[in-house]
């Protein structure tokens, strides 16, 4: 029983050592099948006989599963001229190999090399969920980071995007878009403004945003974003314009006659003006005379003595945001706040509303790291200041805007392109003329007297 139980282990041992003497035969052979393989296939590669190559790159990772091998086996096609085929084939090795971050970047290569830049930020997310993100493709998303699709959808006419949508114009006739370009009310009137929310207090749940729009027949009213009348206006009042609607506050309309204030009920206030704007900050811009603006507040008291000659405003008729406004004083505009003070004896010969405006936290206080700058004019060249009217980014440029969503539109030459908030150049001089970014990463842009949208692939994948 000893000598049995001595010969066994030594069985095992035996049968072990030939084990692993088979396996390691096999793999040798087989590394050295793999070389000879890929051998081959690169050599058909260098002498552009693309199908032989391809045939021996495949046997190669049939034996190996290999990025490297992989990446070789793509550039065969790209160097050919073959990149749809190379595209197939770098999306296959993203599946078989999942946590590499050289087969994303490859991949991102040739989605780059198409323009298939929706599908390079698909990528990215991909790559930023699996924590794969290298620094030569953080670089290679840099590169393009502000490339855009354009909706093909052309206007005649556009408004300011204004809580999630813009009135558009065509065929004499006004629709409404979302900040995407998705048709939300079709074309059925004659005149249109923007957006704002309506709060109905007989029932919170029938809440919703509503335009001015002038029907067909003349009459002015506010309608909903699924285009049903939402506010009761009595019919004995005919409104030449109805202003942005103001939730409790006090909206401006106009009359043959004159401007003026109403309130939910469209009671009349007070107001018999040139010209009035819309409330902001508390406070709207009045013009009494041919070169008399006055600031008011909302009991329609003048809160500057002397007349302004000109007073900034908006396209939705606003004066003031973040508390501050431009107005002129002796041919010169000046930055003022709501009490109609000075901010800064900076000068400037035009100016541009802030549209941006400052985010306050939950405790009340104001985000002081945001920027929000405002386009002046200074010595016929437009730069930017922030609310205490410094110059942040100094004069330079022939137009500009205001920013908006981080992004400001300015020209050279004639054309419109636009930069970020640390002055660099995102999108090159193209364009005729230009509206102010969206929420979403969209902006309106004309060219040829057309009006399309463009929509930034960052922000729209």
């Amino acid at each position: 029983m000893k000598k049995n139980k001595i010969i066994i282990p030594i069985a095992v041992l035996l049968l072990t050592v030939l084990s692993a003497y088979s396996l390691i035969t096999t793999n040798i052979k087989n590394v050295n099948e793999y070389k000879a393989i890929l051998s081959s296939a690169r050599d058909y590669a260098s002498q552009g006989i693309v199908d032989d190559a391809v045939k021996y790159y495949e046997k190669a990772l049939a034996l190996k599963c290999d990025v490297d091998t992989y990446i070789e086996y793509v550039n065969v096609y790209v160097n050919n001229g073959y990149p749809k085929k190379a595209l197939r084939i770098a999306e296959q090795m993203v599946k078989d190999i999942n946590d590499s971050p050289k087969a994303y970047e490859c991949l991102l290569n040739q989605y780059i090399s198409l323009e298939s830049y929706e599908e390079c930020f698909q990528l990215d997310d991909e790559v930023t969920k699996r924590k794969l993100r290298s620094d030569e493709f953080s670089k290679k998303m840099s590169d393009i980071e502000y490339k855009y699709a354009i909706d093909y959808q052309m206007y005649s006419e556009v408004n300011a995007f204004s809580n999630g949508f813009a009135a558009v114009k065509s065929d004499d006739l006004y629709g409404v878009i979302d900040e995407t370009g998705n048709r939300v009310l079709n074309k059925a009137y004659k005149e249109a403004g923007c957006f704002a929310y309506y709060t109905n207090e007989k029932n919170k749940e029938d809440s919703d945003y509503v335009i001015p729009v002038c029907t067909n027949d003349g009459k002015w009213q506010y309608v909903s974003s699924t285009g049903n009348k939402k506010i009761e206006i009595s019919e004995d009042l005919k409104f030449d314009t109805l202003g942005l609607y103001i939730d409790n506050g006090l909206t401006v309309a106009s009359t043959s006659e004159n401007y003026a204030y109403y309130n939910s009920k469209f009671e009349k206030q007070f107001g018999d003006y040139e010209y009035a704007g819309t409330f902001n900050c508390g406070c709207a811009a009045v013009k009494c005379g041919e070169a008399e603006w006055y600031i008011i507040n909302e009991k329609g008291e003048k809160l500057n003595s002397t007349p302004y000659l000109n007073v900034i405003l908006d396209s939705k008729g606003i004066a003031f945001r973040n508390d501050r406004a431009f107005v002129m004083i002796d041919g010169s505009y000046y930055m003022i706040d709501t009490s109609c003070k000075i901010i800064s004896e900076n000068k400037f010969n035009d100016a541009k509303t802030f549209l941006d405006t400052i985010q306050t936290s939950k405790n009340g206080k104001s985000d002081k790291s945001q920027k929000v700058l405002a386009a002046v004019c200074s010595n016929g060249k437009w730069g930017y200041v922030d609310t205490e009217c410094n110059f942040v980014i100094e004069p330079q440029f022939q137009e500009a805007h205001s920013f908006s969503n981080s992004f400001a539109a300015v020209s050279k030459d004639g054309k419109w392109g636009f930069i970020t908030i640390d002055g660099s150049l995102a999108i090159d001089y193209q364009f005729e003329n230009v509206g102010d970014f969206n929420t979403k990463g969209c902006v309106f842009t004309a060219t040829n007297s057309r009006w399309s949208l463009i929509k930034l692939y960052k922000y729209n994948h």
